[in-house]
Parts: C-alpha cells; structure tokens; sequence
C-alpha cells in the first residue's frame, strides 16, 4: 500500500506515520504544530569562539577583544527566512578585572540541527539587551546598556552602518514595522523614539507619556498600533500614523510589565511580567477592542521575562525566571501544551522562526535552545545544505542596496545633483551579473551625473573592468549592462594596487571623452592612464599607459578638471607642483614661489571657473605655519596670493604633526572655507577667507574637539566641507568605513550623525560626495567561486532633512561607541589656547618670475 493511499485511509491521523506527515506537509501551509517539543541542538554560547568562514571580521583585522564569562543570553531574533539568528548577550560582571561587554552574534541556521557562527560584532561597551531583524532581513539593530542602538547589515557586518545615540539610559528593546518604514526604540530613560529606517539622520518621534523605564515594545502586523509595556505597571497602546489619538492604558499589574506581543493577524496582544504575587500572569487582550477583559494565564512563580506567538497565532511560548519555557494553545479557552526543563538558568528570550517549526530559548546559563515544535511545510532547505556567503551576498544585492521610492538614498539636496537610476535599462536579474573583481578608483562625472569605478580582475593584472553606475545601479547604456573590459600591451603597465595613490578625473574635450588615471608608485616614474570613453562602445576597448609625461620624483595628490583640462597638485622633490594636463601635454606655470619642501594636498576649482585654490604643507625646518592656502590663476597657473606661511599668519594650530593633518577647501562667491582635521590632536580647524582680499574673517573661527580614530597603520583619512541652508558641515571618513557628519550654525557645534560604509578593499578607494549621498563601491566576497562581487553603497549624510527645531536638547556629552565621535554639547572654542589669527590682508611674498621652468625644477 502506497504512502499517498495510507494517507487516505488515515484520513485525519496524521500522526500515524512519519512518511504520510511528510506527504501531507508537502500540501500544507505549515502542518499544526501538535508535536512534542523535540531539542534538535543546544548552542554554547561564547563570544571569544571565532566565525567558522574566514571573511574580513567586524575589526578590521584587528585581534577581536577577549570577553570573561558568564555570557547571558539576552535576546534572540530571527531573520524571516530562517537562515540567520542574531543572539545578544551581556558578559562579565561588576568587577573590574571582568568588566562588563555585550558581544553580538549571528549564526546560519540553513540546518538549524548544525548551526554556524558566521560573526561576532564588538562595537558594544556593555550588556546588550535586544535584538531585532526588520521583516526583510536586510538589517539588524542592537541596543542595550550602553545607551546605544546600532544598525547593521547582517551579511556584511564589519561596522555599524548607523549608531543612535539618543538615548541617555539603557536600551530594553527594539522593533521594527513591518513594512520596514519605522523603528521603535525603548528604554530606561522613560521614552520610546521612533526613527525613519530610511534615513535615521532625520530626528526620532518621542512619544508621550511613559513615567518609568520601558521595557518592551512591540507593533501590530498592519503598524497601526504600537504596544509599549513599563516598570510602572502599564501597557500603552499607541496609534503610530496618528500619533495626535491618545494612547490607551492597559492597568496590567502590580509589577513591571516585561515582554508584550502580538500574534500575526492582530486578533490577539499577549502580556506578562512580574505580578510580586504567588502567580505571575499572561494576559490576553483583544487590540480591535481593549475595553474587553483579557484572557489570564496563570503561568509561573517567577518573572514573566519573554513571550512569542508562532507565525499562525495558535501558539504562545512563555520564558521565566524558573527556568522553564511554556507553550500554550491559545484558541479559546486557551490551555497548557508543554514545559520545558532544560534551562539550568532564568530563561531571558524566546523566539519562533517565521514558519513557526522552530523555537529558540535563551538564558543566563550561557545557551540557546533549539526546538523542532513544528513539520515545515517543504523541504527548500535540506539538513545538509548550508547557507553560504555566496547566498547571502546575492540577498544583499538585490534587496539592501534598492532602496524604497521614499528612501533618503534616493534623494538629494536638488536637482542638479541628483543621480538618478537608469529606470529603463534591464535590472541585473535579467542576464546580468555585477562586475568581479576587486575595485580600485572611482571617479564622478559631474556633468552626467555618472560615477566610474575601476575595477581589477584578480585573474589577470593586464586587464581592467570599468563599470558606470547611475546612484546605487548599473547604467546599462555604458558597454554590457554597466560594464567594459580593457586590455593594454604596455609592458609598463602593473597592478594598480601595487601603486602608492591614485589620483584622476573624466575628462570631456571636443575630440572626445576619457577617465585619466594618475598612477604614483613607491619608486620609478609616475603614469598616466587613459580610458577612452566611446559612447555606444562595446563591452571591450583598450586603455593607453603614458610612462613620459612625468618626469621622475613627481607624485600627484589631487586633480580638478574644467572646461577639458585636468589640473594637478602634488610634488616634485619636495617641491609645490601645480600644473595642468591637457591634450597628452604638461604645463607649469610661468611663476612660481621659491618655496622648499612644500607639497600641495587638495585642489579645487572655484565656482566661475577663474581661480584655482591649493592647500597644503610647508615642511621645511623654517616653516612655523606648517599649513598654507593660495589662490591660482587658471589661465596661466600664476599664483595671485598666498595665506598662511608665507605672510607669517597663522591658519591652524601650530603643534600638529603636519603629516597627519587632513585638508579640504569649500568655495563660495565671497569666500574660501579651510578645514583642517589633526586626528592625534583630536581637533578640527575651520577658517574663512574673503576670496578678494584674503582677509580672514574674525566672526569665523572654529576650533572643535573632534574623537575620530586614524584607523590602523596604512589606513587614511579624508575631510570635506559642505554647506546646506545657512549650515556648514564638516564629513570626516577613514578608510575602515567609518563616517561621521557634524553640523555648525553660526560657528556652534549643534549636530552630529554618525554611520559607516562595508570597509573598502584598498586604500585608493574614496567614497564620492553628492548632495545628500555620500557612494562608495565596495567588493562582497563569494567564497564558492572564489571571486569578489562589486556593488555600490550609498549612504544618506543627512543634510537635506537637517531641523534643529526636531532635535533633542543636548544635555550631555555624547561620543559613539564605534570611534567616529565628537563632544557635542554645542561648544566651539573660539581662538583657542594654541592658535593665534591676525585679521588683516595677508602679506604674500611676490611670486618670482621664471624664464623656464627649469630654474626651478633643474630635473625637469
């Protein structure tokens, strides 16, 4: 008698045989959840336990801190399709020789009877207490009692991509909507904010009323209420889209309420915590109708610390501090199915898969419980397939970096820097697959809105992919989908990550376009690499290496192209090199200052397109202003004047290690803002100057305490002004990924919002700033194949959405956790202690005619 024939007869004895419950799962949504509870695998937990891939960890490189015991389990959350667990825990104690830390870790659960660590996040200073996927799995945030919440992408963990700081006392609980367009955020310090995922630089809702800590929160399936349970004996239920409505007040108990949960559909609103009686109860409430009493479970003698319905609302897991897990049949009357002993501690999270056939306990006693409660309906997933990184890079792709329509992502400040996405080019589904390799430059064209990345194969050096993105895709008008394939002869050419810096700009002349690269090695001769760019052009196309356009000793440290030029700044034997390339040409300027052992950092082209503006080091040992500005003409490249050294005034504080400061120039009409960045003085400089008469301005002084790491050795870091409104901020990125905004207002230091890119590959690459969006091409790792998959990032800085009026006030210091911090109590020290300015015109040393060239330069 056939399996499918057993069944028949069974009929509705599904657990007659094992065979016919697979044959009848096969069918159905999701078999009832009738069966004994069966333990499949029991997770030791243990922060100091590395990762069994050997991708880049969450430090960089650096050895991961070493955690001392206990490690509590604190809470448990899964992602929708079962693939990931994040488990939060609390280690250490109060003593001090084992202070207290709160590690994060995230497991492959494909075979959920063999689980994986695939990553272990230290960014956290202490316990961490909660932990939540949004419903598509692309992000996961953490807080706990450092005050904190930060937001990952659970593949590609390396760093925060955002960390909120609001919060003044210890986080209890996190959850996302489920549509993803809201997080709430409760905690010990009496609130619960509500932050746009989208762009979380924009100021959290704070809801009203809430007297005491929070400690949990929770939405209902269509985020049209929002459950907050207190220390102060209450359930509010809040309306999210309709925040004028009051909330209603559930009277609980005569105890904190701990957990609040509602089941899938919403029909039901389950609550427990502590009732300082015999019985500590669940009750269940009705959300369409919260006059109607509530169903009450008598459940323990302990503390109710966490409660979850399974994804068909027929089933509520229940967690005490007696060690114990329960599960209820919830239908009416609702009724004990199960308790479960294993626990030798306080059971502190439980948590259902999304299909609901698996339940994750969590406790004090350094564990987490996995239990089958339940037949998945098909076998997508066999015991012995394994979630890879390939699988989880290809999820990434398609859904983290495409964002929503009312994402910050895809908006800027106006129009004329938007980069929109190619809407009518096939999408990479359709044939197309992203570029491998491992990117190396990128480089915008500003007047297409265009962003080049160069990208090298890590097969064959002789090759090099360039890929054309518009914002986050793709531009699949650029060679096949977004993509071109350049090969060269020249036997100088080498592996751009064998070169010392990059430099380079797209260049648009009348005979045509180009991406000009300028390659400076450690040794020998600096070249120039040419990539024609041919509309309508294949997928493959030759570039030109130029090894005879520099001479020896040159190294070039920025370009600024206008009107077909590209212009140069660096040195030449540590002398200022300015100069300019065009048509296959190099020119100097006809005068110059006689000026020994300066190199120039930054360059940029003012808004009319008349003057060039150069900032960088003097470091010659007669030098007591290490930092100067001056001001080109752009025909002729002749210097009009010069501030800082060479008039004797002071730009910036004179006891900074001048090879460690960091530069950039913001140009207006009237003036010329400077930044100077000192990581090791933790200071940050900025300084305007009137453009005509290189006055600097009194009423314009700031001198900012700044805690931003370095990075490690080898690492680099880059400044950059901007302004929107009558606001100036200043972008401070490394190269480890992390970037931090902060905002001024009439020289008062008012805002700041951190975040960080996916760590780049090399140290060439520079994220690009438009408008509101900051992009940076990064390379995800597919261990399978062994190759390198290369997409863009872009991250929301902020700026457009910008409101001192939403913002709270700033009581306290504030310094995030990850090392990307400042003291932002909105004091600026006005002509510091170490820095003297003179306002008045800036003497500059005349600059010295040249007949050639050569008097200068004798190698050239």
């Amino acid at each position: 008698m056939g399996i499918a024939k057993s069944c028949s007869i069974a009929g509705l004895v599904i657990l007659l045989a094992t065979s016919c419950m697979q044959a009848v799962a096969q069918t159905a949504v999701i078999a009832r959840p009738t069966m004994q509870p069966l333990l499949i695998h029991e997770i030791n937990i243990d922060p100091n336990m590395l990762p069994v891939t050997t991708a880049p960890t969450p430090t960089g490189g650096v050895v991961p801190p070493s955690y001392c015991g206990p490690h509590r389990v604190m809470s448990v959350s899964w992602n929708k399709n079962s693939t990931l667990m994040a488990v939060g825990m609390g280690s250490g104690s109060a003593d001090p020789k084992c202070p207290s830390s709160g590690p994060v870790q995230i497991f492959d659960m494909s075979d959920p009877a063999r689980p994986r660590l695939l990553h272990t996040l230290h960014d956290f200073k202490d316990w961490v207490r909660t932990v939540a996927f949004n419903h598509d799995g692309t992000r996961l945030a953490a807080g706990g009692n450092d005050n904190k919440v930060r937001i990952y992408d659970p593949v590609s963990p390396s760093s925060p991509l955002a960390t909120l700081s609001d919060a003044t006392k210890a986080v209890r609980s996190v959850k996302y909507n489920h549509d993803g367009t809201e997080l709430a955020v409760g905690g010990q310090d009496h609130k619960v904010r509500i932050y746009d995922p989208n762009d979380l630089s924009i100021s959290p809702k704070i809801l009203p009323y809430a007297n005491d800590w929070v400690m949990s929160v929770d939405y209902n399936h269509d985020g049209t209420q929002l459950a907050v349970g207190g220390k102060d004996q209450k359930v509010r239920v809040y309306y999210p889209r309709n925040l004028s409505i009051l909330p209603h007040t559930l009277h609980e108990s005569n105890g904190q309420v701990r957990s609040v949960k509602y089941n899938y559909d919403g029909t039901q609103m389950a609550t427990g915590g502590s009732d300082r009686k015999v019985w500590n109860k669940v009750r269940i409430y009705n959300p369409n109708n919260l006059t109607i009493p509530p169903q009450v479970l008598s459940v323990a003698r302990d503390w109710i610390m966490s409660i979850d319905f399974n994804h068909d609302g027929t089933r509520l897991a229940v967690g005490s501090g007696d060690r114990k897990v329960r599960i209820y049949d919830v239908s009416k009357p609702a009724r004990l199915l199960h308790t479960i002993s294993d626990a030798k501690s306080d059971i502190q999270s439980v948590a259902y898969n999304h299909d609901g056939t698996l339940l994750a306990a969590g406790g004090e006693d350094q564990k987490v419980w996995i239990y089958q409660v339940g037949i998945r309906a098909s076998a997508k997933t066999s015991p012995s397939t394994r979630l890879s990184t390939r699988k989880l890079t290809t999820t990434s792709t398609i859904i983290s970096e495409s964002p929503s329509a009312n994402s910050l992502l895809n908006k800027t400040l106006s129009s004329n820097t938007t980069l929109p996405h190619n809407t009518n080019a096939p999408s990479l589904s359709a044939g197309c697959s992203p570029p491998g390799g491992i990117p190396q430059f990128q480089a915008y064209d500003a007047a297409n809105q265009q962003i080049y990345v160069v990208i090298q194969p890590e097969s064959d050096p002789k090759r090099i992919i360039l890929a054309r993105y518009k914002g986050s895709e793709l531009d699949k008008q650029f060679g096949l989908c977004g993509i071109v394939t350049y090969t060269t002869s020249a036997s100088s050419f080498r592996r751009l990550a064998s070169y010392q810096s990059l430099a380079g700009q797209v260049i648009h002349e009348t005979t045509g376009s180009h991406l000009d690269i300028i390659a400076t090695p450690t040794s020998g001769k600096t070249v120039l690499l040419e990539f024609p760019l041919i509309a309508g052009q294949g997928y493959r196309a030759r570039f030109s290496v130029h090894d005879k356009v520099f001479p020896e000793g040159v190294q070039i440290n920025d370009t600024a192209h206008h009107q077909g030029v590209m212009y140069l700044t660096g040195k030449i034997n540590n002398k200022l090199l300015m100069s300019s390339y065009h048509q296959q040409g190099l020119t100097f300027p006809e005068k110059c200052f006689k000026s020994d052992e300066e190199r120039g950092l930054f360059l940029r082209v003012s808004p009319d397109g008349k003057h060039l503006y150069v900032t960088g080091i003097s470091g010659g040992k007669n030098a007591p202003y290490p930092v100067f500005i001056r001001q080109f003409e752009k025909k002729q490249l002749n210097p009009a004047f010069s501030f800082g050294y060479n008039g004797k005034e002071i730009v910036i504080d004179t006891n900074i290690e001048s090879d460690n400061i960091r530069q950039d120039i913001l140009i207006q009409k009237d003036h010329v803002y400077v930044a100077v960045f000192s990581p090791e003085k933790e200071k940050l400089s900025i300084r305007r100057v009137a453009t005509d008469t290189g006055v600097m301005d009194s009423a314009h002084i700031i001198d900012d305490v700044i805690r931003f790491p370095s990075g490690k050795p080898g690492s680099f870091l880059i400044v950059r002004l901007v302004t929107s409104d009558h606001y100036l901020h200043a972008i401070i990125y490394n190269s480890n990924g992390q970037l931090s905004v902060i905002t001024y207002e009439n020289q008062v230091n008012v805002h700041h919002f951190d975040t960080a890119f996916k760590t780049p590959a090399t140290k060439s690459m520079r994220p690009i700033f438009v408008g509101n969006n900051a992009y940076l091409a990064i390379a995800d790792a597919d261990i399978e194949k062994g190759i390198r998959h290369v997409r863009m990032q872009v991250l929301s800085l902020g700026l457009q959405n910008y409101n001192p009026k939403n913002l709270p006030p700033l009581s306290r210091a504030e310094i995030p956790d990850w090392g990307i911090g400042l003291i932002a109590v909105g004091v600026v020290f006005v002509a510091a202690v170490s820095a003297t300015v003179f306002v008045k015109k800036l003497k500059s040393r005349q600059p010295v005619p040249v007949k050639n060239v050569t008097d200068l330069f004798p190698e050239l």
